[in-house]
């Protein structure tokens, strides 16, 4: 199992969006987000694999910020709304989690109405990418993950391309009002020889309307 790479306190100070030069202190509240580890000893291993694997909001309406201050959570969400609209208008809510083999993870979100919002972090630090698995298993009462994610409560090699979608699909305004959400809860495992490095909660929500919909 490799170990994770070096780490300074500056860069878990920029993880967290105050001043690289602020005091620190491993055991607070958002330091303990940033590694998901919630009691116990934290660590700067621990929280190396937290920002590897980061937590954070995504929308199709904002870029990519960190929130640890509330949430160990990764939220994604996009919403699609059409007040007014004519046969030939459609609407998609998508949102999804990309863990490439070339050690790239890419966060998404977006709508047919707009390009998708897009953030990029480099998740492969330390060893190759054939040391790691990664898994998403879903809570209770989430929806499936959507067509064309990978495998859901399966440990995934990531020496090859890994994806799960969080998105509704496609509503031609041919069709009528219509208003759908979809909902993708569970958590993101990842694992070397085994041994869990982070386990990072996810939330992915999109969202279809046609029509004033109360």
């Amino acid at each position: 199992m490799p170990n994770p790479s070096q780490i300074r306190s500056s860069q878990i100070n920029t993880e967290l969006g105050v001043s690289s030069t602020a005091q620190l202190r491993m055991g607070n509240a958002w330091v303990r987000n940033v590694t998901t580890e919630l009691s116990g000893t934290v660590t700067f291993g621990k929280a190396r694999w937290g920002i590897n694997f980061p937590g954070g909001t995504l929308s199709d309406d904002f870029d990519y910020a960190p929130n640890y201050e509330a949430t160990s959570q990764l939220f994604l969400t996009a919403s699609d709304f059409l007040t007014f609209y004519g046969s030939s208008d459609d609407v998609q809510g998508f949102t999804g989690l990309y863990l490439y083999s070339n050690g790239v993870m890419k966060l998404e979100a977006g709508t047919t109405a707009a390009l998708a919002r897009s953030y990029h972090r480099t998740w492969l630090t330390s060893g190759s990418n054939t040391d790691y698995t990664a898994r998403v298993d879903l809570d209770a009462g989430s929806d499936p993950a959507s067509t064309g994610s990978s495998a859901t409560g399966e440990d995934l090699g990531l020496d090859t391309n890994r994806v799960w979608y969080g998105a509704t699909d496609v509503y031609f305004g041919s069709g009528g009002d219509i208003s759908v959400m979809t909902t993708v809860y569970g958590n993101l495992i990842i694992k070397s020889a085994g041994t869990t490095l982070i386990r990072r909660p996810i939330y992915f929500v999109a969202e279809a309307r046609l029509g004033e919909i109360l």
